[in-house]
């Protein structure tokens, strides 16, 4: 009995310790991240110069949970989109700042997301100060945006690569045919082809069209907007890429897409000139996220009683609540029903850069939008690609605007059945005995192929999805049945085309559509503040979310451009059911 006390006492100790210790550490994290979070209140100094480090993926919105924003501090990841259009407007009417300097490291963005930046730093530049870029190694989407800048400087050691634009689509059916799992395919539309990776071992000759299509207009534009800015002819820098004719430094400054080979040292010694200082003088430059911090005012009046609702939905479309790079249904129609009743709300903004994905969360949340439109004006901005479900969603609006370079449409559905009897059977060695009360009852499992009749009830599903999908086109965007056919059947559209076809209205920068919004809602000039949807868990619970950070940046950070292939992989299982989305992604490279 006594050694029996002795081990319950050991345990209610060690437990004790334990919670201790747990305590002590997690007041010490809190401290740290409250710590750097007041630490980057600093006071403005005189003959700023900001410099933008882009080294990491560009997402929409930052993260504003403290936690996150230290354990990310050194990788910069916690700059997202917003906050780096926010730092360039606000420091465009700043007297303290002089310039920026970027530094476009080897970043992953879209060109819709670049094309943002750059008519930001474009306004930037018009108010008379100057931006500079310097870069180590360019390649054709950070040169992009360094195109933009005043003067671009390449250090002599460095590389440039541009070789033109190509999209590298993932196949998947090899690998599930080794493991035995075959998926069973539901479609509406000859270019619904998103799903072939899942079935087919090469795409079709309508999917590489289109996909051929997005890359010849992109590729038009990307060499058009450099043209304009470097003041070279466009036949010509579209050959010398072609041709790949710039490999090297030199070429690039004879080519006239650099100004100068210097070395970061002597970057720094001319900008100091720039504002005035002496080489000798110590060049301090300012983070964009501590500028944030010291500088973080939004377009409008921030006293203004109107509001103008501002929703993102970045990420596939799921049907439950926010997750990182998903845009949940759940999360999504709490937010959209606040700004509804809310009555300071005059108007709202969504902001769409999702490939779409449960056609059920979709139509949940366009639902919600219908709602909304019937007393408030909606404008959409279009992001890299507001495809499929994302154009679902869109399709209510009063106004559509995109970039040049955002994919849309996509007006299809398809269903994805894995079938793993196979798998289950031959290389695992596992067999199922099935009891049912009737010949639907098991309908759905994966342990042996749909019958007929169960094709023939999915196949119904999808036709009446798809159905309703080209209705909700047909009534938002006040076009006729057989125009939305014939520009529906899944097919992708860039924006150019999509505008010509009429699933937008134009073009226009985020900044713009705010504008845009407050216009139609008939407020006077500025006479708004915007509140940004859906808000930020920062309570206690955002505490616990940080195993999931740690391993999501370990992998990041040691998988290096295998990472995106791991992900596709690894949300294998989330293509089953009915879906409105493009399953792969369609990057430019």
């Amino acid at each position: 009995m006594l050694q029996f006390l002795k081990n319950v006492l050991a345990t209610i100790v060690g437990v004790l310790v334990s919670a201790f210790l747990l305590l002590v550490v997690g007041i010490g994290i809190v401290s740290v991240v409250l710590s750097s979070v007041v630490d980057k209140k600093k006071t403005p100094s005189k003959n700023m110069v900001l410099e933008l480090n882009l080294n990491y993926t560009i997402v929409e919105k930052a993260d504003e949970n403290p936690l996150e924003e230290w354990i990310n501090k050194n990788s910069n990841t916690n700059i997202g989109l917003d906050k780096i259009l926010n730092v360039i407007y606000n420091a465009s009417t700043d007297a303290n700042v002089k310039g920026i300097l970027v530094k476009p490291g080897l970043f992953d963005a879209g060109f819709a997301t670049i094309e943002e930046i750059r008519e930001a730093l474009s306004f930037f530049k018009k108010q008379g100060k100057f931006v500079y870029a310097y870069g180590e190694i360019l390649t054709e989407k950070n040169y992009y945006l360094a195109s933009v800048c005043d003067s671009i400087f390449l250090n002599p050691s460095g590389e440039i690569v541009l070789d033109g634009l190509s999209s590298n689509i993932l196949l998947y059916k090899g690998l599930l045919d080794k493991v035995g799992v075959k998926m069973e395919l539901f479609k509406v539309g000859t270019h619904k082809g998103a799903a072939e990776v899942y079935t087919q071992d090469q795409l079709s000759e309508e999917n590489k069209s289109q996909i051929q299509r997005y890359l010849d207009v992109s590729f038009n534009q990307f060499c058009e907007d450099i043209a304009k800015n470097r003041a070279i002819h466009k036949d010509s820098l579209r050959s010398d890429i072609q041709a790949f004719l710039v490999q090297n430094p030199v070429s690039a400054v004879k080519k006239k897409l650099i100004d100068r080979l210097a070395y970061e040292d002597e970057v720094a010694t001319i900008i100091k000139r720039k504002v005035g200082k002496k080489p000798e003088d110590k060049m301090c430059f300012t983070s964009f996220s501590d500028y944030y911090g010291m500088n973080s005012k939004d377009i409008g009046n921030f006293s203004s009683d109107n509001v103008i609702a501002f929703v993102y939905i970045a990420g596939e479309i799921t049907n439950v609540s926010n997750n990182d790079n998903e845009a949940g249904c759940k999360s999504l129609l709490k937010s959209l029903r606040k700004a509804r009743f809310n009555k300071e709300v005059k108007a709202l903004v969504v902001r769409i850069n999702s490939p779409g994905g449960s056609a059920y969360g979709s139509d949940q949340i366009w639902r919600e939008i219908m709602l909304i439109k019937q007393s408030k004006p909606v404008i959409v901005s279009m992001g890299d690609v507001a495809a499929s479900g994302g154009y679902y969603i869109a399709a209510p609006a009063d106004s559509i605007f995109a970039s040049k370079y955002t994919l849309t449409g996509s007006i299809g559905v398809f269903a994805l059945y894995p079938n793993m009897k196979e798998l289950f059977n031959e290389h695992l060695g596992l067999k199922f005995e099935t009891l049912k009360t009737g010949e639907y009852a098991d309908f759905g499992t994966l342990d042996k192929e749909l019958t007929f009749n169960q094709k023939q009830i999915i196949q119904k599903g999808v036709d009446r999805v798809y159905h309703n999908f080209t209705q909700v086109v047909e009534n938002g965007r006040g076009l006729d049945s057989s125009h939305v056919e014939s520009i529906a059947q899944g097919k992708v559209w860039i924006g150019p085309d999509a505008q010509k076809v009429n699933l937008i209205d134009g073009y226009a920068s985020i900044r713009e559509c705010v504008h845009i919004a407050s216009y139609k809602a008939g407020l006077k000039k500025n006479d708004f503040r915007i509140k940004y949807l859906p808000e930020k868990d920062n309570s206690i619970n955002s505490l616990f979310q940080i195993k999931a950070l740690l391993k999501e940046q370990f992998l990041k950070n040691e998988m290096g451009m295998f990472y995106s292939y791991y992900k596709a992989i690894s949300d294998l299982h989330k293509q089953a059911g009915v879906k409105a989305s493009l399953p792969y992604t369609l990057s430019l490279d």
